[in-house]
C-alpha cells in the first residue's frame, strides 16, 4: 500500500498545475503509460494482499480480516481494469470503475479496522478511519469534487499507516 501511495503521489506531482483533473484515476489515465503503471502497481499490490488474506489471515484466526483484504483486493483489480479515461473524467457518474472504487475503498477500512482491533492499536484508530471517510465524502460533495485528489491522497495514507502499525504490533507480539 505504501508503493502504491508513493506512485499516487508522483502521478499528483506531475499533474498538480492541472486544475481541471479532479481524481487520482484521472490523474492516472491521462497517457496510455501511465494508465499501464497504473494498473500494473494497483494489479501487483492487490497480489499481495491477496496473498496475505489467502494464505496467512484465513489460516490463522483472522477471518473477518481475511474476508475484508480478499474482498478489497479483489475489487482493487476491477477498479483499475475498469478505469479508463472517460470512466475517471466524470466524477459524479455512476460507473464500474466508481462502484467499484468505491467497494474497494470500504474493504480497506474494514479491513484496516480489523487488524487495528486484533493489534490492538485502540477503538479511537477505528472511530478516526471511519469519521475521516464521512468527512471525505462530505468534502467532496461539498466541494464538488475540487482537489479530491488531494482528499483522497491523504486518506491513502492514514490507511496505509494504519495497517502497517497494526502488522507491525501484530508481527511483535507473536
Amino acid at each position: 500500500m505504501v508503493i502504491v501511495n508513493l506512485w499516487h503521489g508522483k502521478l499528483l506531482r506531475a499533474n498538480s498545475h492541472d486544475e481541471s483533473i479532479l481524481t487520482i484515476s484521472e490523474h492516472a489515465s491521462q497517457t496510455h503509460r501511465t494508465l499501464l503503471l497504473h494498473r500494473v502497481i494497483h494489479i501487483l499490490a492487490a497480489l499481495v494482499f491477496l496473498s496475505l488474506g489467502l494464505y496467512h489471515l484465513l489460516r490463522g484466526i483472522y477471518l473477518e480480516a481475511a474476508c475484508a483484504i480478499i474482498i478489497a483486493s479483489t475489487f482493487d483489480i476491477l477498479q483499475v481494469l475498469t478505469l479508463s479515461k472517460k470512466s475517471a473524467k466524470n466524477v459524479f457518474a455512476v460507473n464500474l470503475h466508481a462502484v467499484t472504487a468505491w467497494i474497494m475503498g470500504m474493504a480497506y477500512i474494514v479491513y484496516a479496522s480489523f487488524t487495528a482491533s486484533y493489534s490492538g492499536l485502540g477503538y479511537w484508530v477505528v472511530l478516526i478511519l471511519c469519521l475521516s471517510f464521512v468527512i471525505l465524502l462530505i468534502m467532496a460533495f461539498v466541494k464538488k469534487f475540487k482537489k479530491f485528489w488531494l482528499m483522497q491522497h491523504g486518506y491513502f495514507w492514514l490507511l496505509a499507516i494504519v495497517i502497517t502499525s497494526a502488522h507491525i504490533k501484530l508481527i511483535f507480539a507473536m
